[in-house]
């Protein structure tokens, strides 16, 4: 996959989700990987006149793992290089003093907050 490749968002928890597995599969005790996508187009005016506009996509992946208490944390800008954070985390935990006091939160359903988005906005 290409860092110019756009996702959509059930791609990006399928995504999240498969570097989990992977991290899991290379020794981490416990692993979250949140992934984003963001998008921004620009128009600068000059006289009331089109100066310049441009548009920009960014995927951005961010890996942290726990290994015997010990905590790593890595990230990419490139989907296509997921593994080598990942590796990258778990190699910074390696190295990180132990504390058996660390671990992630427990998975929870989340409940929606009604009213924080404004179709209009859009």
């Amino acid at each position: 996959m290409s860092p110019t490749t756009a996702l959509s968002a059930a791609n990006l928890l399928d995504v999240a989700k498969e570097g989990v597995k992977i991290a899991r599969s290379l020794g981490a005790d416990e692993a979250e990987v949140h992934v984003a996508r963001t998008e921004l187009d620009s128009v600068a005016l000059q006289k009331s006149d089109i100066h310049a506009a441009t548009s920009e996509e960014e995927t951005v992946a961010g890996v942290r793992v726990l290994v015997k208490g010990a905590p790593g944390f890595a990230s990419t800008n490139d989907p296509a290089r997921l593994r080598a954070a990942i590796e990258e985390a778990l190699a910074a935990a390696r190295c990180t003093p132990s504390d058996p006091t660390n671990g992630f939160a427990e998975p929870a359903p989340i409940t929606p907050l009604p009213g924080l988005y404004d179709r209009r906005l859009a």
